[in-house]
C-alpha cells in the first residue's frame, strides 16, 4: 500500500512541477518580445498542459482517498484482530 501511496505523491509532485514550469513558461513569454501568433500558440499549449496536469492531480487525489480508505480497513482488521488474540491469550 504505502508504494502505491509513494507513487501518487510522486505523480502529485511532478504535476505541481509541471504547473511550475508552464507559469515560469508563461513568465518568459511575457517578459520577451514575441509575436502575437507565437504568445497564442504557447498559451494554447500551456491551457493544454495544464488541463492534463489538473486532471493527473485529481486522478491521483482519488487514488490516494481510495489507498486511504484501504488502509483505514486494514487498520480496523488488524485491531480486530489484535482483540480476538488478545481474548484467545487470556483463555
Amino acid at each position: 500500500m504505502s508504494i502505491r501511496r509513494l507513487q501518487a505523491q510522486h505523480k502529485l509532485f511532478r504535476s505541481i512541477d509541471n504547473l511550475k514550469q508552464i507559469k515560469k513558461q508563461q513568465r518568459s513569454s511575457v517578459d520577451s518580445c514575441v509575436g502575437f501568433h507565437e504568445l497564442l500558440t504557447t498559451q494554447r499549449n500551456t491551457s493544454v498542459q495544464h488541463d492534463e496536469t489538473i486532471q493527473q492531480m485529481t486522478d491521483v487525489k482519488c487514488e490516494i482517498k481510495k489507498i486511504e480508505e484501504e488502509l483505514k480497513t486494514m487498520t480496523h482488521s488488524m485491531n480486530n484482530l489484535q482483540v480476538t488474540l488478545n481474548v484467545l491469550l487470556e483463555k
